[in-house]
C-alpha cells in the first residue's frame, strides 16, 4: 500500500531537509586551520542541529504518515457503510418491487 502525503507534507520534509544541509555545510566552512578546537566545536554544534532536525524532520514524517493512513481508514469505513446501505436499500426496493 503505497501513502501519498499531502503537498504542505513534502514541502516541510524538502525545506528541513534544506535546513539540514545548510547547517552541515555551515559547519565546514566555519571550520578554519587556525583554531582547530574552536572548528571542532563549531563542527560538532553543527552536527548536533542536523541531527536534531533530522529527528523532528521524522516524527513529523510518522505523524503525517498516521494521520494519512487514518484518513484513509475512515474514508474506506465510510465507503463500506454507504455500500452497504444502498445494497440494503436497494433489495428493499426490490422485494416491493416483487410484490
Amino acid at each position: 500500500m503505497k501513502i501519498r502525503l499531502k503537498y504542505e507534507d513534502e514541502t516541510m520534509i524538502k525545506k528541513m531537509l534544506v535546513v539540514v544541509v545548510g547547517l552541515m555545510l555551515m559547519g565546514l566552512v566555519g571550520c578554519s586551520t587556525d583554531e582547530p578546537e574552536t572548528a571542532a566545536d563549531k563542527a560538532k554544534e553543527s552536527l548536533s542541529k542536523a541531527v536534531e532536525a533530522t529527528k523532528e524532520a521524522a516524527h513529523d514524517t510518522a505523524a503525517a504518515t498516521k494521520e494519512a493512513v487514518h484518513d484513509a481508514a475512515q474514508a474506506t469505513k465510510e465507503v463500506a457503510h454507504d455500500a452497504a446501505q444502498a445494497t440494503e436499500e436497494a433489495a428493499h426496493d426490490a422485494k416491493k418491487a416483487m410484490k
